[in-house]
């Protein structure tokens, strides 16, 4: 039992990030969003600790300005007109994000942020609270596999992945519910 918080560790790793031998899918869902400001400093931000993944990133002006990502190879060689002004693109490069043109103070970004961590017998977080059956597969795979039991870690396998997929599938078709075009036909008398 001294390897249980092992294996939520481990089991919160694969949350985040997937794992790509098993095909799961990282979890990124609107419970995760959280949105800040960076202060920027020669068109560079850290980004939080709590950072997986960019959902969007703008420039707070008068008139936000969204920025458009490009992948840090297409960045670097990208041909921009000018090096100062308002930004119109980002890359993130480790726990940097870099801007172009780099004549911003500040940029606000909505990022998936991590789950708060469960080190304590009594820790919670959202995860846990509304389906804890995510936890408790992702953890039994990491027990089975402690314990050589390659059944029961293949069947728990199964259930993680069915769990985290159909969160991640409830989310996608609760944020296309939410901006679905409604035709209103008006009666004329």
């Amino acid at each position: 039992t001294s390897q249980i918080p092992d294996f939520i560790s481990l089991a919160e790793e694969k949350i985040h990030n997937g794992d790509a031998l098993f095909g799961l899918q990282p979890l990124r869902v609107n419970e995760m969003l959280t949105t800040t400001t960076l202060s920027v400093t020669d068109g560079a931000a850290t980004v939080p600790a709590d950072f997986l993944a960019m959902q969007q990133a703008r420039i707070p002006n008068a008139v936000p300005v969204q920025l458009e990502y490009l992948t840090p190879g297409d960045f670097w060689t990208w041909d921009f007109v000018t090096d100062s002004g308002v930004p119109t693109h980002y890359t993130i490069q480790g726990s940097t994000l870099r801007l172009q043109p780099t004549g911003a103070s500040e940029v606000t970004i909505s990022y998936y942020a991590k789950l708060d961590a469960l080190s304590d017998d009594g820790d919670t977080n959202w995860l846990l609270t509304s389906h804890p059956s995510v936890y408790l597969y992702g953890a039994c795979v990491e027990g089975f596999g402690y314990v050589r039991d390659d059944a029961q870690q293949a069947n728990m396998q199964q259930r993680f992945i069915s769990a985290v997929n159909a969160l991640n599938g409830a989310d996608k078709e609760g944020d296309a519910a939410d901006g679905a075009l409604v035709m209103r036909v008006r009666s004329v008398s």
